[in-house]
């Protein structure tokens, strides 16, 4: 029986697993304040947002330059009154 492992059973029928993994959870709960889980939220819905979007195999990024400069051209011209001169 070299090399095979047993499996074990669901961890609703042990105590001990289910307890190593909500420590495990608890350590790597996202400590960093509210507003900046909720700011990087944003930045992800945003970026989804995007049609062009294209990762790359080697983990870049890809984006038509054209809907970027238009998106960037929509938020001027709707915040275009916050702005003074």
């Amino acid at each position: 029986m070299l090399g095979h492992y047993l499996q074990l059973p669901h961890t609703a029928e042990h105590p001990i697993k289910d307890e190593a993994g909500q420590m495990g959870w608890l350590f790597w709960k996202d400590k960093r304040p509210a507003w900046v889980q909720a700011e990087e939220r944003e930045f992800i819905k945003a970026a989804n947002s995007l049609k062009s979007l294209q990762v790359t195999p080697r983990g870049g990024m890809r984006i038509d330059p054209e809907e970027i400069r238009d998106q960037i051209l929509a938020a001027r011209e709707l915040y275009k009154d916050l702005v003074k001169k």
